[in-house]
């Protein structure tokens, strides 16, 4: 992943122009009331675990990594949802795979045996485990979840194995592999519905409270990870051509600062006799590192234009500190856009300029957005909540812990979802071999495991803060 201003970056985004070097000259009149038109009634937003004040006509779009998964979201009713639900079953039921192997685990209880898959349907939420393709490895597996919320649907996708029954691998081959590499499906499918369940549906203006992360479309609640990439768009709506991009990533840092970067994007600049309108270091709030390059430019599109980029973080991308990055197009057409109608940029470079100033410097950490922090403790006697059994809805949006077998589980739930289950692993021998060398394979931590779902009593630990 690249995400210096290289040559091949500039490349994809923008061609250079010869333009005059010196300051910014002072706005027109025209200019003053386009920039009083587009900065006047800023609309704060979520993107990620932060906050950006951006215009209020905007187009949205954005996409999501959460611990190995693929989110996305689509706004549709309930009904549109359970009928593309239904149309997803059907199709997977009728794949088949080349060599015969199973595709479609719907009816399969390889997994989830048919009282959990009943519950969880109870939820709301589909799931689908499948082959990907027709042609696919007998071990491979694609994991689908599918939940409704408030008019949007989320759809998390990741990819799993399982070498149980691959006959392509020995039974000496199998014994080899640690539990965790025989079979992955159950682990990866319990946290995707555990991403699910704290999956609501939210229009794109709507600020939550609480530890989590905005998606398009969407909010899913839990403490911050060191493995979550975000990415939103935001289009002018009346000026195609502009748009702000913004992205987080905490599983990625650079060895360098955007500004330490200078050589290149210098080098890459004279290159083609280019110029540099402004770069700088930027004071943000909570925010380290913080520095950006701005450039005027002739876009794709073919017209004089501009990009500008804030990077933040850059040498400490963590869970709590991911690498930031902000973007500004002024020029660049969507490709539906005839060729002819790619006259020339929405915006002149002073209106460009004071639009990311007022934009740019609006990026803040959303108030307690990273950590799942209970509140002050509150007596048990005081909290008047009963004990809820796996199932049963939620009475209180709050932290609940249950216990399973000596060990604590938290978690956040929200009022009217259902309880959870705890799910535990357990040894499962091979059936063809010998007592004694079942028992030699699981002291050597050889043997598969399988998740089993158990029933447990929440209480109420303290109150989701409102």
């Amino acid at each position: 992943m690249t995400l210096t201003l290289r040559a091949p970056l500039l490349a994809l985004g923008l061609t250079l122009a010869l333009t005059a070097c010196g300051r910014a000259a002072p706005l027109t009149e025209q200019e003053q009331r386009t920039v009083t038109e587009l900065t006047a009634n800023l609309k704060t937003r979520c993107v990620g675990r932060y906050l950006i004040d951006l215009p209020a006509d905007l187009q949205t779009s954005g996409s999501a990594t959460l611990q190995g998964m693929q989110v996305s979201t689509k706004k549709m009713t309930q009904q549109k949802f359970l009928e593309e639900m239904q149309k997803r079953e059907t199709e997977l039921r009728g794949m088949k795979h080349l060599k015969g192997y199973l595709f479609f685990y719907g009816d399969s209880e390889a997994y989830v045996n048919k009282s959990a898959a009943a519950s969880i349907r109870k939820e709301g939420i589909w799931y689908f485990i499948h082959m990907r393709e027709i042609y696919e490895a007998p071990s491979h597996r694609s994991i689908e979840v599918y939940r409704w919320d408030r008019g949007y649907r989320v759809k998390l996708e990741i990819a799993g194995a399982d070498y149980r029954h691959d006959p392509t691998l020995s039974a000496l081959g199998l014994s080899q592999l640690k539990p965790e590499q025989i079979n992955d499906v159950g682990q990866k499918l319990s946290n995707t519905l555990d991403l699910a369940r704290h999956f609501q549906g939210r229009a794109d203006d709507d600020i939550p409270t609480g530890p989590g992360v905005c998606i398009d479309g969407g909010f899913i609640a839990g403490a911050a990870s060191d493995k979550e990439r975000i990415e939103s768009s935001f289009y002018l709506t009346g000026r195609r051509d502009v748009s702000v991009d913004f992205s987080s990533d905490s599983s990625y840092a650079e060895e360098t600062t955007l500004l330490q970067r200078a050589g290149e994007i210098n080098a890459a600049i004279n290159a083609v006799q280019g110029k540099t309108i402004r770069n700088s270091v930027v004071k943000l709030s909570d925010i380290s590192q913080a520095e950006e390059w701005l450039i005027a430019s002739t876009t794709i599109s073919g017209v004089p234009g501009h990009r500008f980029r804030l990077e933040a973080n850059s040498k400490i991308g963590s869970a709590k500190t991911p690498l930031l990055i902000l973007q500004m197009v002024n020029g660049v057409f969507p490709s539906n856009i005839p060729e002819a109608e790619r006259i020339k940029a929405s915006l002149t470079e002073g209106e460009a300029v004071a639009l990311w100033d007022a934009v740019s410097r609006t990026i803040r950490l959303r108030p307690g957005a990273m950590d799942a922090m209970p509140l002050p403790p509150v007596a048990r006697s005081t909290l008047r909540v009963p004990l809820v059994s796996s199932g049963q809805p939620c009475p209180e949006n709050g932290y609940w812990v249950a216990s399973c077998d000596g060990k604590k589980y938290t978690r956040i739930l929200f009022k009217d979802d259902l309880m959870p289950s705890i799910q535990t692993m357990e040894v499962v021998p091979y059936r063809w071999l010998p007592a004694r060398l079942n028992a030699w394979l699981a002291q050597r931590e050889r043997l598969p495991m399988v998740k089993v779902e158990r029933e447990v009593r929440w209480h109420l630990d303290s109150f989701l803060s409102a």
